[in-house]
């Protein structure tokens, strides 16, 4: 179907009421049951609606009724969307963008102050429309009569701001999508919600994230108080309950300190580190690599009785997961570095004096100045292991891209020897786990399509100083 010449939007008339009825049931069944509340509405659309104070409008393209929206009066300040729908037909022609602004300028007109509406993680085409009409995801209320419902908008009149959904960048959405599929899809499209709930429950007002996100929204501002924070929403996952635990362990000595968290829900809040420097453009090779040694050991804690916290040999399952997705072969992994790596992590593994609860991820851009305690980690994993597995993530990091191959070994021999001294573990020992960790985050790196190569040539370059 093409749009007419001749499309109008009008109010209810009687005659109009068994379009509102049969539009609405088409998506209706084809997604979700047919509920009691959608029955009493249709019955009576004119005593449930219209005589109440709300309106339904339709959309009639030459003499054709495609499409209808009612608009729900609760009381004088709030208003409710609802039961928008366009016929199969006519979908794509913009006639449910002429409701949207029917609506809403009803509502504007009553003098509503909030106009609301409940709708389905199903429905994105519908929410992307919301959307773009400003409307705001909120948490969702439980005074209503549907099961279907698991995502709540409004749109306040008085409120100028951009909408949540714009803090999520594109890059970051692409990656959730890829990894976490359509779990991660599900949760963009409640993650502004989320980001709602957040500001409502610690009083905050939210900057624009940070650049170059990788698995996480991470976005800066301020309590209501002033009190700089940073909030961490994303996909609820294991990594985010350990990254809680570890900064609770921490609590603040060495680390960043955390204010509050819902981590079963994906939503830590922490007070922000500052100036929040990175320690790579601050210091020099050799005074990065001592100050974060000096950083591990004020980290590292005894793991508490009881715990949970994954083990390396968790971490390290990765192996047996490439064997199994390649018949018990390593794929395009060279098959004599990632056997000696599965040798080498049990062999240090099983020889190790003592776990400690590790930071697991402490590299360049993890180690931030604050301007009252020298330099704090962020973003910690959480993991019980050896400490001497530690050093991997700063020895893989922060190493130049046009740098030739002995280049690159030159800083890597400096950064073990500089490890070995300031933290009193035995070099070999150092490189043994770095080459370990090297590996499995190529291994990582494959599970989830990105760049892998680099990563097991700097692997086979720790090899080498294994032996030296």
């Amino acid at each position: 179907m093409r749009p007419s010449g001749t499309v109008v939007v009008v109010p209810f008339r009687d005659d109009l009421a068994q379009y509102f009825a049969a539009l609405n049931l088409e998506w209706i069944e084809h997604y979700f049951v047919l509920e009691e509340a959608d029955l009493t509405v249709f019955k009576d659309p004119r005593g449930t609606i219209v005589e109440p104070g709300g309106q339904i409008f339709f959309v009639i393209s030459d003499d054709d009724v495609v499409g209808a929206c009612a608009v729900i009066r609760h009381d004088n300040r709030v208003y409710e969307v609802a039961k928008m729908a366009v016929a199969p037909r006519a979908r794509g022609l913009g006639y449910s963008n002429l409701l949207a602004k029917a609506v809403i300028e009803f509502a504007r007109k009553a003098g509503a102050k909030t106009l609301r509406l409940l709708s389905n993680s199903r429905l994105e085409p519908a929410l992307r429309l919301y959307e773009k009409h400003g409307f705001k995801y909120v948490p969702v209320s439980d005074a209503h009569e549907y099961s279907r419902v698991d995502i709540q908008m409004e749109l306040n009149f008085s409120d100028p701001t951009i909408p949540l959904n714009e803090k999520i960048p594109k890059s970051l959405k692409a990656t959730i999508e890829r990894v976490y599929g359509e779990t991660g899809r599900r949760w963009l499209v409640t993650a502004p919600a989320i980001l709602n709930e957040c500001c409502m429950r610690w009083s905050l007002e939210l900057d624009e994230p940070f650049a170059n996100l990788s698995y996480n929204l991470v976005i800066p501002g301020r309590t209501s108080g002033g009190r700089e924070i940073v909030l961490k929403v994303g996909v609820p996952c294991p990594e985010l309950l350990t990254e809680a635990a570890a900064l609770s362990l921490f609590d603040g000595v060495g680390a960043a300190r955390l204010l509050d968290h819902d981590a079963t829900r994906g939503m830590l809040l922490i007070e922000r580190v500052t100036p929040g420097i990175p320690v790579y453009k601050l210091q020099g090779e050799v005074e990065a690599t001592k100050s974060a040694a000096a950083l591990m050991r004020r980290l590292w804690r005894l793991p508490p009785l009881q715990h949970s916290f994954p083990s390396l040999a968790i971490w390290f399952r990765a192996f047996a997961r490439l064997r199994d997705v390649f018949g018990g072969g390593t794929g395009p992994f060279p098959s004599e570095v990632t056997g000696e790596a599965e040798n080498q992590f049990s062999k240090l593994n099983a020889s190790s004096t003592g776990n400690v609860i590790l930071h697991g991820d402490l590299h360049h851009e993890n180690i931030l100045s604050s301007a009252s305690d020298g330099w704090l980690a962020i973003d910690p994993k959480g993991i019980c292991g050896d400490p001497g597995y530690e050093v991997g993530s700063f020895m893989l990091n922060q190493l130049p891209a046009e740098a030739s191959d002995a280049e690159t070994m030159t800083i890597l021999d400096q950064r073990l020897s500089i490890f070995s001294a300031e933290l009193d573990i035995r070099r070999e020992r150092l490189a043994g786990w770095a080459f370990c960790h090297a590996v499995l985050s190529a291994l990582w790196n494959f599970e989830e399509s990105t760049e892998w190569v680099r990563t097991i040539r700097l692997a086979e370059m720790l090899r080498s100083l294994t032996k030296s």
